[in-house]
C-alpha cells in the first residue's frame, strides 16, 4: 500500500460506499477523502478545474486576485430558486393542495417523530448520485415499518433495498464504528451501525449503513431539523432517500416537486424553505362544479402479447403550461413536457372525454347527461359526433345493474380530479 496519508479518491469505483468505508477506516491514512461527484459527471468539474488551473499557472487573464471559494467543491451546484418561483409552482396547483406559512425545520421533524413521510425541497439542488438534503424523502430512522411503507408505497421498489442515514456529525462516531467527525459529507462511506435496533430502517441486514454526516455550516437548514428531531426522539439522525418519482430523475424546480408530491402516495407533506404543503383533494360531490384540466388529450391501450388490454393511459399537457417558466422563456408548440397517467376503467375514460368537449359542467349536468333510460330500461349513452343519443341497449338491462349509478360517477371523477386531469371550480 502507498506511503501517501492524504487519499482523495475519485472515479467510479470510488462510488463503491463499502470499499470507501474500509479505506476511511485505515489507520495508515490520516485523511481520506471522495468528491461529491465520484463518477463520469464529475468529469465536466475536473476539466474546468484544470483548466482555471492552467490559467492561473501561466498568469494568463484569468488570473484572479483572490479565491472563488473558501471551501471545496460542494454537492450543491444546481438553481437557487427565489420564493417567487416557489409561489407560482404554489398558485399553478393550488386546486389540489393547501399551504401555509411555518416554521420548516421544526413542523419537519414533529411529523417525522409521528412517523410520517416528508419531501423536502431547500437550496440548490444536488449534482451527482446521492440526494443530499435539498431534494430529499424523509422519514424516521427507528422503525422497520416506515423503512418497508417506504420502499412499497412511496418508492415503489423492492423490499430489501437499503435506506441511508443522515446523521449529525458529532453524533456520527457514537452510532457507527470509525466515523469520527464529519466523516461521509456525501453519503460515501459504509460503516457499521453500533445501535441498529435504534435504527432499523437504516441499518441494512448486515448491520451497515451508507450514512451522510451532517453539519452546520454546509447544510443550516437541514442541520436544524435533524438536530430538533434528536431534540424530540434522542436519535440525532433521519432517513433520507432521494425525491423523485419511480423511474424519474430527482426533481429539480419547485414546480417539480409539486407535481412529484401529488403523484406520490404515502408523502404526509412537502416542505419548502418557510411553507408547509399538504394534499388538499376531497371527494367530489353532487355539488361541484367540474371543467378540463387538460390543453390536449390523446388515450391508448396497453395490451399484453396476445392483444388483451392490460390498461388505459392518457397523455396529456397540462392547461397552463403556455406560461413562462422559471427562466422566462415559453415552452414550445411541439415541446411541452406531456405527462401520462392510467384511467381506471371505460367510465372514466368516458368522462374525461365528455368533460373536454363540453368545458364547465356541473356535476348535476353530468349525472343527467352521461346516462339516460327509457320507459323500457332501454339504456342510451351521449355519443358528441351527432349530438344525439344512440340506442346502447344491453341485454338484460331493465336490471339496471350495468347503469353507471351516481356513486360511480362520483368515484371516477374524483380519480381524475386526483389526476389532475380535471378540477374544480
Amino acid at each position: 500500500m502507498s506511503k501517501e496519508e492524504n487519499v482523495i479518491f475519485t472515479g467510479g469505483v470510488a462510488q463503491n460506499s463499502t470499499l470507501n468505508g474500509i479505506l476511511d477506516s485505515k489507520k495508515e491514512i490520516n485523511h481520506f477523502s471522495v468528491s461529491p461527484y465520484p463518477g463520469d459527471e464529475g468529469i465536466a468539474v475536473g476539466c474546468s478545474a484544470f483548466g482555471f488551473y492552467a490559467n492561473v499557472a501561466d498568469g494568463s487573464k484569468y488570473n484572479l486576485s483572490q479565491a472563488l471559494s473558501e471551501s471545496p467543491l460542494v454537492a450543491s451546484q444546481g438553481i437557487q430558486y427565489k420564493s417567487q418561483s416557489i409561489e407560482r409552482a404554489l398558485n399553478h396547483f393550488e386546486k389540489w393542495i393547501k399551504w401555509r406559512r411555518a416554521d420548516s425545520a421544526k413542523e419537519t421533524a414533529q411529523a417525522l417523530a409521528k412517523s410520517k413521510v416528508v419531501a423536502w425541497f431547500d437550496g440548490k439542488s444536488e449534482f451527482g448520485p446521492r440526494a443530499l438534503g435539498s431534494r430529499s424523502i424523509l422519514a424516521d430512522p427507528r422503525k422497520d415499518s416506515v423503512r418497508d411503507h417506504v420502499n412499497r408505497v412511496v418508492k415503489k421498489r423492492e423490499a430489501f433495498r437499503p435506506f441511508a442515514p443522515a446523521v449529525l456529525a458529532e453524533h456520527a462516531n457514537e452510532w457507527f464504528e470509525d466515523c469520527l467527525g464529519d466523516c461521509s459529507p456525501f453519503m460515501s462511506m459504509t460503516k457499521t451501525c453500533r445501535r441498529p435496533m435504534d435504527a432499523m430502517a437504516v441499518a441494512h441486514i448486515d448491520g451497515t449503513s451508507r450514512l451522510q454526516t451532517v453539519t452546520r455550516d454546509r447544510s443550516a437548514s437541514y442541520y436544524q431539523m435533524i438536530a430538533k428531531f434528536w431534540e424530540l426522539t434522542g436519535v440525532p439522525m433521519v432517513l433520507n432517500t432521494s425525491f423523485n418519482i419511480a423511474r424519474e430523475p430527482i426533481v429539480e424546480s419547485p414546480r417539480d416537486a409539486l407535481r412529484a408530491f401529488l403523484d406520490t402516495k404515502g408523502i404526509a407533506m412537502l416542505v419548502f424553505p418557510g411553507c408547509v404543503v399538504e394534499k388538499d383533494i376531497p371527494a367530489m360531490s353532487a355539488a361541484d362544479t367540474v371543467q378540463s384540466a387538460c390543453s390536449t388529450f390523446r388515450s391508448s391501450q396497453v395490451q399484453d402479447s396476445q392483444g388483451a388490454c392490460l390498461q388505459t393511459q392518457v397523455v396529456y399537457i397540462p392547461l397552463d403550461l403556455e406560461e413562462l417558466d422559471d427562466e422566462g422563456s415559453r415552452f414550445e408548440d411541439d415541446g411541452m413536457p406531456e405527462i401520462t397517467v392510467h384511467i381506471t376503467d371505460g367510465l372514466e375514460l368516458e368522462l374525461l372525454e365528455y368533460i373536454q368537449r363540453h368545458g364547465t359542467l356541473s356535476v348535476q349536468e353530468i349525472f343527467e347527461e352521461m346516462v339516460f333510460v327509457d320507459e323500457e330500461g332501454h339504456r342510451y349513452d351521449y355519443v358528441a359526433e351527432t349530438d344525439t343519443r344512440q340506442d346502447m341497449k344491453i341485454e338484460n338491462d331493465n336490471s339496471g345493474d350495468d347503469e353507471p349509478t351516481q356513486d360511480d360517477i362520483l368515484a371516477r371523477l374524483t380519480n381524475l380530479f386526483e389526476k389532475r386531469l380535471i378540477c374544480k371550480t
